[in-house]
This record gives C-alpha cells, sequence and structure tokens, in this order.
C-alpha cells in the first residue's frame, strides 16, 4: 500500500498546455484530471506514437481528438459542416484511437507511480455508455442476458469505482524522456467496433467429418473434380456454336467470325486436355499407366472399359488423334509450359473437342464406373482436436456492443487496482475522457481509406488459369439445389425455373480473387447503368481516366 496518494491526470507532455491554457482554475483542474483520447491516421500508430515522444514529447498535442468531418463539402464550399459531435472512426476507416493517461504520485513534481506487480497490481481501463443527464452504464458479465453480456446501469456512486462484472480493458506503459527525466505514460487502444468470437469446432463446424458423423470411408471428391474440370467444359464445347450468327450476312465476316470462334474452341480445348490429363495423373494413375504404355488394363472391366473409350474414340472427327493420344500429347512438359506461357516451343495438338466421338455424359458414366470400384484412399494422419482448433481457452477481453448508428455517447476512465490494499483506497478510478461517440462503418462523417484494386491486364484462358484458386465459397445443399433451378437468364427473368437436381450434396466451389473481381465489375456496371434510370447516380459513382499500358509483344 502506498504511503501517499495515488491519482490519474492527463498525458505528462500536454501538462504545460493545460497550465497555459488560459481556462479558469476548475476548467483546468478537470482538464489536468481526464485522460487524453489521442487518433492516428496511420497503421503504424504504435511506431508514430513511440517516435513523437521519443523526439518532442510536446507534439503529441497534434494528435489529440477533436472533432473532425471528413465528409464531402457542398458544390462551392471548401469546408464540410461543423461537427458537433466529438467522433472516433474504426480501424476500418483508417483511424486508430488511443486513451492516454499517467499514474502519478500527489508530490511535487508528480512523479509516476511504480506499479509493484508483486502484489498484483494493475492497470487498465473500462469503456461506458452515458446518457445524455449524465447517467453512465457499464458493460460486462450478465448471465441473465442474452450471451452472457450486457449493459448495466450504474449509480452515481458507483461510477467512480470498478463494477464486480465490468470488462476492463488493457492499458500498457510508453517509456520516453522529457527534459533529461525519465517518464511513463499509459496508453490503450480504444475499441471502435463490436467483435464476436466465432469458434468452427465440433459441434459448431459446418463441414462434416470424414465419413459423416458415424465414421467410415472417406468423401469421394473425384467425381465432382471430373465434372468441374473435364464432362462439363466438354459439353459446354459440344454446344458452342462453330458458324458466324445467320444474321451476318457478309461472306467475308462471317468467315472471320467462324476463325475467331474455333480458334477459341481449340484454346479451350487444349486447356481442357490438360485438366484431364492432371486428373488422371493425380487421381486416376492407373487408367494414366495403362494409356502411357498402350496395355489394356486387366484389373477389372471398369477399367477396360475406360480404357477402350479413350484408345478408340477419336478426340476430333476432323483429325486422327484419339483421346489418348491427345492427352498425351497434352501432358507433354514442353507443350504444357508453352501453352500456359511459361516457355517458348510448340503448342499441343490444334484440336477442337466440339467434334469429339467421346461426349461428356459418356466419359461421366465410364468413370464413375472406374471410381466405384476403385475408392480413394483414406487420408494418412488423425483429424485435428477440439482442443487444438479452438486453441488457448483463454478469452481475449470481449468488445462491447456498440451501436451501428452512432446515437449513443460513450466516456473512458482509467483505473488502478490494487487487490491488497484495504476500501476505498483499494481502486483508483479517473475522471471521464471528454464524452465521444463511436462513428459507424457507414458513417457520413468518417474518412475512406484510398483503395486501388488493379485488374489483370491480359485476360486471356492461359494468363487467368495462372491465378490461383484461393476463395472458397462453402454451399448447402439446400443452396445448390436452389441455384441449379437457375439454368438460363432469359428463363430466370420470365420466371422459368428448373427442378434442381437430386443428389443430396454440398459443395466447396474455388474462384480466384481476380476473376470473382472481374465478374463483380461487370454486375456492378451492369446494374449501376440499369438502376441509374432511378438513381440518377451514375456521374457520381465512376470517374474513369484513362492510363497508358504498354502494347504486349
Amino acid at each position: 500500500m502506498s504511503a501517499h496518494d495515488v491519482h490519474w491526470v492527463a498525458a505528462e507532455p500536454l501538462w504545460k498546455k493545460t497550465l497555459h491554457s488560459g481556462l479558469d482554475a476548475t476548467a483546468q483542474t478537470r482538464q489536468m484530471r481526464s485522460p487524453l483520447l489521442l487518433r492516428f491516421a496511420s497503421d503504424t500508430f504504435m511506431t508514430d506514437l513511440a517516435a513523437t515522444l521519443a523526439t518532442k514529447p510536446p507534439r503529441l498535442e497534434a494528435h489529440v481528438a477533436t472533432k473532425v468531418s471528413f465528409r464531402l463539402p457542398a458544390p462551392g464550399e471548401t469546408q464540410p459542416p461543423a461537427p458537433t459531435e466529438l467522433k472516433l472512426f474504426q480501424a476500418a476507416h483508417g483511424h486508430f484511437h488511443l486513451v492516454a493517461a499517467s499514474l502519478t504520485c500527489r508530490l511535487p513534481g508528480l512523479p509516476d507511480h511504480e506499479l509493484n506487480r508483486s502484489a498484483q497490481e494493475k492497470v487498465g481501463f473500462v469503456l461506458r455508455r452515458r446518457d445524455d443527464d449524465g447517467t453512465e452504464w457499464s458493460w460486462g458479465k450478465d448471465p441473465s442476458a442474452q450471451g452472457g453480456k450486457t449493459w448495466t446501469q450504474l449509480s452515481e456512486d458507483e461510477t467512480t469505482v470498478l463494477g464486480a462484472n465490468e470488462d476492463l480493458l488493457p492499458l500498457f506503459p510508453v517509456l520516453y524522456t522529457d527534459l533529461d527525466r525519465p517518464r511513463r505514460i499509459y496508453v490503450g487502444l480504444v475499441p471502435t467496433s463490436s467483435g464476436e468470437t466465432f469458434k468452427a469446432a465440433g459441434a459448431l463446424s459446418p463441414l462434416a467429418p470424414a465419413g459423416g458423423s458415424t465414421g467410415g470411408p472417406p468423401a469421394d471428391f473425384r467425381p465432382a473434380a471430373l465434372q468441374a474440370k473435364v464432362t462439363d467444359p466438354l459439353r459446354a464445347l459440344a454446344n458452342a456454336p462453330m458458324t458466324a450468327p445467320p444474321e451476318v450476312t457478309d461472306a467475308g465476316k462471317a468467315s472471320a467470325i467462324a476463325k475467331a470462334e474455333a480458334d477459341q474452341l481449340v484454346q479451350a480445348s487444349r486447356f481442357l486436355l490438360v485438366d484431364f490429363a492432371e486428373l488422371l495423373v493425380t487421381d486416376m494413375s492407373p487408367i494414366w499407366d495403362a494409356l502411357n504404355a498402350q496395355v489394356r488394363p486387366s484389373a477389372g472391366p471398369e477399367a477396360a472399359a475406360l480404357y477402350d473409350a479413350l484408345e478408340g474414340l477419336s478426340a476430333d472427327s476432323a483429325a486422327t488423334s484419339s483421346w489418348r493420344e491427345a492427352l498425351i500429347a497434352a501432358w507433354n512438359r514442353d507443350a504444357r509450359l508453352t501453352l500456359f506461357g511459361d516457355a517458348s516451343g510448340s503448342l499441343p495438338p490444334a484440336l477442337n473437342l466440339a467434334r469429339s466421338a467421346l461426349t461428356g455424359d459418356a466419359l461421366d458414366t465410364l468413370a464413375e464406373a472406374w471410381f466405384n470400384a476403385n475408392p480413394p484412399p483414406a487420408e494418412p494422419g488423425t483429424r485435428a482436436s477440439a482442443t487444438s482448433i479452438q486453441g488457448d481457452e483463454t478469452d481475449p477481453p470481449q468488445v462491447p456492443k456498440l451501436d451501428a448508428r452512432s446515437q449513443w455517447h460513450y466516456v473512458i476512465r482509467c483505473t488502478y487496482q490494487r487487490p491488497q490494499c484495504v476500501a476505498p483506497r483499494r481502486d483508483v478510478t479517473s475522471d471521464p475522457t471528454e464524452v465521444f461517440q463511436i462513428g459507424g462503418f457507414f458513417d457520413l462523417d468518417a474518412p475512406t481509406r484510398p483503395i486501388h484494386i488493379s485488374l489483370p491486364v491480359d485476360t486471356g484462358i492461359a494468363d487467368l488459369r495462372k491465378l490461383r484458386k484461393n476463395v472458397n465459397f462453402l454451399i448447402s445443399n439446400q443452396l445448390r439445389a436452389q441455384m441449379n433451378r437457375v439454368t438460363s437468364l432469359k428463363d430466370a427473368m420470365n420466371g422459368n425455373f428448373a427442378d434442381g437436381e437430386t443428389f443430396d450434396l454440398g459443395l466447396i466451389c474455388s474462384f480466384s480473387i481476380p476473376i470473382i473481381t472481374i465478374c463483380a465489375l461487370l454486375v456492378l456496371m451492369i446494374f449501376i447503368s440499369l438502376l441509374n434510370i432511378v438513381f440518377w447516380w451514375l456521374p457520381f459513382l465512376r470517374i474513369c481516366f484513362p492510363i497508358g499500358l504498354k502494347a504486349k509483344n
């Protein structure tokens, strides 16, 4: 227990400013006893704080949070209307806010007070909601509330002490030197967004364990991979037009269109053959080995039937290559790297699988029979335990539930806890900070981070295929069935939907971010143009500037 009084005051670098502010004694005392709110507009806010304190501590004044608005001014004005509330914005806006205070002894010069860690002394701060009449509400545990936490109204006497179940957020010291004298201030990151803790483990996981809830063999994803990479594209190629539309009457133009369509089909066919060969190498190696050796497998009728189809059916009726020959030629390393733009050599043969004698439906039937006769091997290793998935049992500090419309007001109080002291000297709680609001994500006064999204420059098939599919969408069986009802945009616009497929499986679909961004941009432009009839917003939403790009060699 300290032999002298300990109290919280404003951060030491700003004492001189307060004492020479010209305020009356009462206002000076109130300002000296209130923790400060600091604002940093950089992700390196802690480095910036340390650098400011290391070079010239009084410059910390430039980071004191003030009433400011970042909304666009009205036409003809240079500044937006002056804000009436102090708002703290979110990290998503590029702003970070710290509460700062000094814990000092009530002695001449107000020296820093040292914590006695061996006596379990600690410091922290609490975020409290405040009503217009000054009533404060604490955030903490409440077993009767949904989620276990809620706001609790405090009496006037309870505002100056830490509540029994109140959440305490961390303060940490920052050391610096002022006039050759070592000093310390305590700072804490102010929470400006609500957080919830989700743990996808055990019964909460949306993914079923391998073999279902009762165990058993792992799920077989090979048929889905074959359909997505080979048979669906093969069916699309078979239905693709290979001639110019009938409305094109000019013979020269029709010939150019037909040639362009044929070139696209050949290019798509090359990539399909590479995908099929890769699938055979990785997931159907007995079939691939038989194709390479040109020996009909004897491991069962399913393997023999699939081999016979790939050996005996032509990949392109206008050529003499069988599917076996086409696959082996496509998997040639030099040809494969040339196709993907990673080497300069000869491309795989120019085959058009739209004229294939082997259809997607027939290939699905043959491959499914082989998959059923040759189940996938069990994956090595064991599943992670629930403990390893959940991690440490110690929960991080929970962020109070904040309002999204910036309607509530808040204050922060710092607290110094001395559990081995007797009341009323056990805890020392500071005066409140300046009253503030927390800006919502779409607050009109909030700043915006500059965001620059570069889309791919080269958008050919070979270029887009190099992008990693690093975004996964988990689709339930019910959503998959509903999505499969939409088979044609025209039919959907007319209210005509299919019945959906009958198999009861969910999906995990993998996409590439740049391709998703391109699709999102196209959809955005379409809908902006359509809804511009209602909102007339196009002149305000899009500003396009030309840039120069070097021509592709």
